[in-house]
């Protein structure tokens, strides 16, 4: 067997193949990621001119990253995976990796085409969406040795002031237990699995390790009306940006926050999977407020735009799974905490506004409105 054919073997234990297209690995959607952060504070020497890395910095980093690789438990047969994701071709940097294997056999070496897309809005120059392909040179190793400390050291220097640019392009596989570790950079580790493992009973042992990154959290730009304005009395629906982290996946979309809160209230108790489009989780927009008969619930209706995930609730925890098939199990209570906070935020910016002036020869609205702020303060406070 290949080393490529051993690599899609494990890939598939992990479901990464649908669709049968090679992708660059920083695409993984695992059954389990969990991810670690590494050093607290700042990489850079205070008051060098030279804005230079400081060496104790870098090995405390290093230092967390041997210890959790060494909890993992690796067995002898490795798959090192370095990726040249946009077919850069760095002689240099492959030099070293090697150096980094002794007595490892020459590499087998791939080359895939993989498309990026550039949603609208991503970028300011970018007004429609685009799409760029390149071309990613994959490397693979079985090496019988490793100089991990020396490695490991280059890696965390990636963005930093290292020679080498091995950010988000190694990955250690073990081929027994198909356990991914990459180590991206001095910001953090992503461990993928095809099981559940718990990164907290990894690094119980060590109080020195800093706590991984929420599985889950919710974070917010300025919130604005439609016009840009801070106060608005006539606009019904609340905007600005949200950023949200979902394992190690990061979707940031600027949307209708107030349609947002809503959705992610409901899924404290309900089930959330992607099907009908305005229904999104961030949606572009919520231009359209439906009450039903009793005034207990709301239909908001929007376009075909925004961000989603399906939200499961499993066992006292709640499954997301991302657009990219990437899947993390959140604990509930955690979950809670991050909507309620998220809601409340949007709330506490509609009561310190002017009240809404809408119309009486207005009643749909009116009505809409209504059931909204109903359904709103029954979710918040089951």
């Amino acid at each position: 067997m290949t080393l490529q054919q051993q690599l899609v073997h494990l890939l598939e234990r992990h479901n990464l193949m649908a669709g049968g297209q090679p992708a660059p690995l920083f695409r993984l959607a695992s059954p389990c990621i969990l991810d670690q952060r590494l050093g607290e504070g700042s990489p850079y020497l205070s008051g060098d001119p030279e804005g230079g890395a400081s060496p104790a910095y870098v090995d405390r980093c290093r230092e967390i990253a041997e210890k959790l690789y060494g909890k993992l438990s690796f067995g002898k047969q490795v798959l090192v995976v370095y990726e040249d994701i946009y077919g850069e071709n760095k002689p240099a940097e492959v030099a070293f990796l090697e150096s980094c294997l002794p007595g490892c056999r020459k590499a087998e070496i791939t080359e895939f085409q993989w498309t990026d897309a550039m949603p609208p809005g991503s970028l300011p120059s970018i007004t429609e969406a685009e799409e760029y392909t390149y071309t990613c040179i994959r490397r693979l190793y079985e090496p019988e040795t490793m100089d991990i400390p020396r490695l490991f050291r280059e890696v965390i220097l990636s963005d930093i002031g290292g020679r080498y640019d091995f950010a988000s392009r190694l990955y250690l596989i073990d081929i027994d237990s198909a356990c991914i570790f990459h180590l991206y950079d001095d910001r953090g580790i992503s461990i993928y699995s095809p099981r559940e493992i718990s990164l907290s009973v990894i690094s119980a042992e060590h109080d020195d390790i800093p706590e991984g990154f929420p599985v889950f959290s919710i974070r917010t730009g300025p919130f604005h009306w439609q016009d840009g304005s801070l106060d608005d009395p006539e606009d019904l629906c609340l905007h600005g940006l949200v950023s949200v982290r979902i394992g190690p996946e990061r979707l940031a979309y600027p949307c209708t926050v107030s349609a947002a809160a809503l959705r992610l209230l409901r899924t404290l108790t309900e089930n959330h999977i992607p099907a009908n489009c305005g229904e999104q989780m961030l949606p572009c927009c919520g231009h359209s407020l439906i009450a039903d008969e009793a005034l207990d619930n709301v239909t908001i209706i929007g376009c075909d735009n925004g961000a989603d995930w399906m939200v499961r609730h499993e066992d006292g925890g709640i499954r997301l799974t991302t657009s990219a098939g990437r899947q993390t199990l959140a604990d509930a209570a955690l979950y809670r905490e991050e909507v309620c906070k998220f809601a409340d935020a949007v709330e506490a910016f509609y009561q310190n506004c002017c009240p809404k002036r809408i119309p009486e020869k207005n009643q749909f609205d009116k009505a809409g409105y209504t059931a909204f702020w109903n359904e709103w303060r029954r979710r918040r406070g089951s």
